[in-house]
């Protein structure tokens, strides 16, 4: 098992700082994100699946695989003018 923290931002913040949990090594970021809907109750599934996933580095993408522990943010979508 790995230990995964996401970093919340955004619509994602009246759900708190972070959230924790673990999941099995080779999780991907779609696993990641359907585990996070779980964690944060009565939040919109449809605004999990359209934020963006990052680590330390980058953006990643929704086959990325995770195989140790990490350190995340979830990134919704932007709106303005």
């Amino acid at each position: 098992m790995i230990a995964i923290n996401v970093k919340l931002f955004g619509a994602f913040r009246k759900y708190g700082d972070k959230a924790s949990f673990t999941m099995p090594s080779g999780a991907s970021v779609r696993d990641v994100k359907e585990r996070l809907a779980q964690e944060l109750k009565g939040v919109d599934p449809l605004l999990i699946d359209d934020s963006a996933i990052a680590n330390d580095n980058d953006i990643v993408g929704a086959d990325f695989v995770f195989t140790k522990d990490s350190d995340l943010a979830i990134l919704p979508p932007v709106c303005g003018g």
